[in-house]
């Protein structure tokens, strides 16, 4: 499998040391999730925490407020040393580690954060399989991941892109300059559910496109994206640009153990 890319991730994507937008994206996470854990009686503070992905540290430091105990996990080196070295708190720990093949034993967390994560590896039901693995019977995992057919691609912001053949894909970026390669694979909205089907999925979506302001979006509640009206927003839901689901493993418990 192909890992380079990964490994250097930072290096080609210097969008993760921009902790202002970063710690926006957090603030949106810890909305969704507290919301969800009011609804089902559970205290966010107090549950065991694993950030998949947390590259430099800067969403880290805005879970470790909420967040008692929170275990951090990249493959990335150069970026775990800036996050150790600029983003330590005492209630993170940075670890090297492939989402893939996680270096924890079953059922280890209360919860984990996928966080736009299942693109960037080389197999995205290996990645699920494993925070299946270790989250604890009645764990939450909050994912979030960009959808194969938006028609603005997030990773570079070339209109379709995601919806071409990989090489065709990779020839556009090489003739624009902005990659050697399409590594990135997206994929649409049926496809991610059948990769989650073993969690009950509660979708934020829409509701959190209509209530930025509760949610803590990136655009105001006066925004005309908050204006548009739910109906509309299912209709054009599998041409999306993100999703954000809370998932649950083994609902029926309820109760994290």
């Amino acid at each position: 499998m192909k890992y380079s890319y990964q490994r250097n991730y930072s290096n080609t994507h210097r969008e993760v040391f921009n902790s202002v937008d970063r710690r926006q994206k957090a603030r949106k996470i810890l909305a969704i999730l507290s919301d969800y854990c009011q609804t089902q009686g559970l205290k966010l503070r107090d549950l065991r925490m694993l950030e998949l992905g947390c590259s430099a540290g800067a969403m880290s430091t805005t879970f470790a407020k909420a967040i008692a105990n929170i275990t951090a996990v990249d493959i990335d080196k150069k970026a775990l040393t800036f996050a150790n070295k600029y983003n330590s708190r005492k209630n993170i720990t940075y670890r090297y580690g492939d989402a893939m093949n996680l270096p924890f034993p079953d059922k280890s967390f209360s919860f984990i954060i996928a966080n736009n994560i299942y693109e960037h590896v080389p197999n995205a039901k290996m990645l699920m399989e494993q925070i299946y693995r270790v989250l604890k019977q009645g764990g939450i995992c909050y994912f979030a991941g960009p959808n194969k057919y938006t028609m603005m691609e997030s990773d570079y912001h070339v209109p379709f892109l995601s919806w071409l053949p990989k090489d065709l894909a990779s020839l556009v970026l090489r003739r624009l300059g902005k990659a050697d390669s399409y590594y990135e694979t997206p994929l649409s909205v049926n496809t991610l559910r059948s990769l989650v089907h073993k969690f009950r999925l509660t979708d934020y979506t829409i509701t959190a496109l209509k209530y930025p302001a509760r949610y803590a979006m990136s655009y105001p509640q006066k925004s005309i994206l908050a204006k548009i009206p739910s109906f509309v927003y299912k209709f054009l839901y599998p041409m999306l640009p993100s999703f954000f689901w809370v998932l649950q493993k083994d609902y029926n418990s309820r109760k994290i153990i």
